[in-house]
């Protein structure tokens, strides 16, 4: 086992590559990402990974972006309206 650190990442799939969705997830499976999400209607994978696997799945076919989730704040409920 590694001992570097999972990263999370969300994984684009390039259009042309929609109708082989379940193909991209599997090949980034064997890229050593550990699959989360699958949302084929965006083309959209999310997972985890070993940051020293990054980049081999970087390069499978069918993947147009290796992005690190966006996250967001909001304030609570009863906070003041800025």
């Amino acid at each position: 086992m590694s001992d570097s650190a999972k990263t999370k990442v969300n994984i684009v799939v390039a259009d042309d590559y929609e109708n082989r969705f379940p193909e991209v997830v599997e090949a980034a499976q064997q890229a050593g990402l550990d699959v989360e999400e699958q949302l084929p209607t965006i083309g959209l994978i999310t997972g985890t990974i070993d940051e020293s696997k990054r980049s081999m799945l970087e390069r499978v076919q069918g993947v147009a972006a290796v992005e690190a989730p966006r996250t967001y704040q909001l304030p609570p409920p009863e906070s003041d309206i800025q």
